[in-house]
């Protein structure tokens, strides 16, 4: 079994369900959708709080999906291919990130790993913005990170298509220097303390 979890706003509920019709169509393996719905309406000012929310009592694979991601057929399934392949004993320590068209594996936006790297590098103190960036540079300081070019995620960001602005993204952009400035005093700490 898969948790799928999903943040989202009150806003955003349309975009939800798109997202959960596309991950029923083009998923065969046993997943679990787990959403979370921000208690601020339609803000996202809480997207790291709502993680931490939906991964209590989670112990197993999580595959974090923003409700402006649409995964095709078998992304899932190569995901976790890839997952399996790599060396038992270390398993549970890898973070992969698939294809969404963006970032090009640069970012973990979309993270695929176990439920437990989750819950300790994914910083409380942000907001939302930067806490993929620490996460990322975590893993890749582990070398505990990977990309899987094959499992695609279209991500209908509006840095794409600037027509999907929205208040959910301009709410989080409001603490784009906050999280900014957390992120560096962190990363000059060699992102010291974990959670």
């Amino acid at each position: 079994m898969i948790y799928v979890i999903i943040p989202s706003t009150k806003e955003r509920r349309p975009r939800l369900e798109k997202c959960i019709a596309a991950l029923k169509l083009n998923t065969k393996y046993p997943i679990s959708i787990c959403t979370y719905e921000n208690e601020e309406g339609c803000t996202d000012v809480g997207w790291v709080k709502a993680v931490h929310k939906m991964l209590e009592g989670i112990n197993g694979l999580v595959f974090i999906l923003g409700d402006d991601a649409i995964v095709a057929p078998n992304c899932i399934a190569k995901l976790y291919e890839a997952y399996m392949r790599l060396p038992e004993k270390e398993r549970s320590e890898w973070l992969l990130q698939p294809n969404e068209q963006f970032h090009k594996g640069q970012l973990a936006t979309f993270p695929f790993c176990h439920s437990d790297v989750l819950k300790k590098y994914i910083y409380k103190g942000y907001n939302h913005l930067y806490s993929d960036t620490e996460l990322t540079c975590v893993m890749i300081n582990k070398k505990r990170y990977g990309y899987v070019s094959a499992a695609i995620v279209t991500h209908e960001h509006f840095l794409q298509d600037g027509k999907l602005l929205d208040e959910t993204y301009r709410n989080t952009q409001k603490f784009w220097t906050e999280d900014k400035v957390l992120f560096i005093i962190r990363q000059k700490n060699n992102f010291e303390p974990k959670n």
